[in-house]
This record gives C-alpha cells, sequence and structure tokens, in this order.
C-alpha cells in the first residue's frame, strides 16, 4: 500500500509540473479551466500593420498581431522579427517563456497547448532565441485580455534563408480555455 500511494504522489508530481505544450490531452478538459477547445472555436487572426497602444499610451502606427481584428494590435514586432512587445498588465499581454531564461520566447510545436499552466514569465517584451537555433516552422504561444477575459493563441512563424516570417495567428474565442498551436 505504501508503495501505491507513493506511485501515486510521483504520477500527480510528474502530471503538476508537465510543461507548457504537453500535448497528449488532445482536446480533453484543460486541469485548470474545466473546458476543451475545439477547432470551431479558434478565430484566426492577422498579422501586419495597425494601431499599437504603447505603455505611456501612445498609439503608433506598427507591424504585430491584431488576434480579434479590431485594428488595435495587442502585440508589436520588431528587430526583424526577433522582438515581440506589449503592454503589460497583471494577468494581460504575455508570451509563452523559456522556463530557464526570462523573456526569452519559448518556441513550440503544432499542437502544443497553450494555456493558463504555461510559463508566462514575461512584462513587456520577450526575444525569440538566437535564429540560428530555431526550427524552420515553429509556433508561439500567446495570452491576452479582452473584455470577456483572457485568451489564449499562437503564432505561426517560419525560418528560411536567414530571414523570419510570421505568417498565420489564431486564438480561442472562449476566454481561459486552452488553444492548441496550429489548430485554427
Amino acid at each position: 500500500m505504501k508503495y501505491l500511494v507513493r506511485t501515486m504522489l510521483a504520477v500527480m508530481l510528474l502530471a503538476a509540473t508537465a510543461a507548457c505544450g504537453d500535448d497528449e490531452n488532445d482536446n480533453e478538459p484543460d486541469a485548470n479551466s474545466g473546458a476543451t477547445t475545439h477547432e470551431e472555436d479558434m478565430a484566426q487572426g492577422t498579422i501586419g500593420n495597425g494601431t499599437f497602444v504603447t505603455f505611456d499610451g501612445q498609439s503608433v502606427n506598427a507591424y504585430g498581431i491584431d488576434f480579434n481584428k479590431d485594428g488595435q494590435l495587442e502585440f508589436r514586432i520588431s528587430g526583424n522579427g526577433e522582438y515581440v512587445d506589449y503592454v503589460w498588465s497583471e494577468g494581460g499581454p504575455n508570451i509563452v517563456n523559456n522556463a530557464e531564461m526570462w523573456d526569452l520566447i519559448e518556441p513550440l510545436e503544432k499542437g502544443d497547448q497553450v494555456y493558463s499552466g504555461c510559463h508566462w514569465d514575461g512584462q513587456g517584451d520577450a526575444m525569440l532565441p538566437e535564429v540560428s537555433t530555431l526550427p524552420e516552422k515553429f509556433y508561439v504561444g500567446f495570452r491576452f485580455l479582452l473584455s470577456d477575459g483572457i485568451h489564449y493563441g499562437w503564432a505561426k512563424v517560419e525560418y528560411d534563408d536567414g530571414q523570419l516570417e510570421w505568417s498565420k495567428c489564431a486564438y480561442n474565442t472562449k476566454p481561459s480555455v486552452t488553444a492548441f498551436a496550429g489548430e485554427d
């Protein structure tokens, strides 16, 4: 019995410490929100020019991500596509970060989960890892605040001949519900 209890505790600990992106429970209830995600709940956003409101309230025309297509960028992309910034607020916009390096974006694979249990350590900006170490195609996980709550989404990034291209993005239209990278 003692062995069984220890084994159960070890399994529970491993499950609790699973890294963001664990996709073995695709379309199963998210342990943190109790909700599931399905492709019909996903909406494509746009990547391009729009209005970005800086931390000091200035509206500037910039290149970035507009998840809900309202003309206001939730995230600005600069520095040849390697740098992402946003106006940070508690529980507001953020990017899935590497657990060991503050403000370093964690590249995700297709199908990885983007949800409340991800590593959201960032306060206004984040950079991609050294470009030469990136795979040809990867995803970046995002969370951001809309009027009905926090939403999770992703953007697809492709690296070819030394160039980064932010090519596609989508988010879960239901607040607090997991998004799966690449699902739209």
